[in-house]
């Protein structure tokens, strides 16, 4: 039995190179699994990752982060719970 729940979400708001950005990590499988992104404070593109692999995880994050522009939102999908984890710890860390 998975460890979360489908659709459990981190939600972080991020300033990353000057950038306002909006990141999710979501665990589930498809897009629809994703809560209603209703935040009028974030207009820019979405970028979504659906990585299968924690080192995965790290090199789309990185990559997202770098493509982003302000305004942006980051949608990482993750269907395996030790994904979902490290993605969940990856993006608290960014905090910091």
């Amino acid at each position: 039995m998975a460890k979360h729940p489908v659709g459990k979400y981190l939600r972080l708001e991020l300033t990353h190179n000057d950038n306002d950005l909006l990141i999710y990590v979501v665990k589930g499988s498809r897009i629809e699994d994703m809560p209603p992104d209703e935040d009028e404070d974030y207009p820019g593109e979405m970028h979504l990752a659906m990585p299968k692999m924690n080192r995965e995880l790290d090199a789309e994050l990185a990559r997202l982060l770098e493509d982003a522009s302000g305004g942006d939102v980051i949608v990482i999908i993750c269907a395996a719970d030790s994904v979902f984890e490290h993605g969940f710890s990856q993006v608290r860390a960014l905090r910091k």
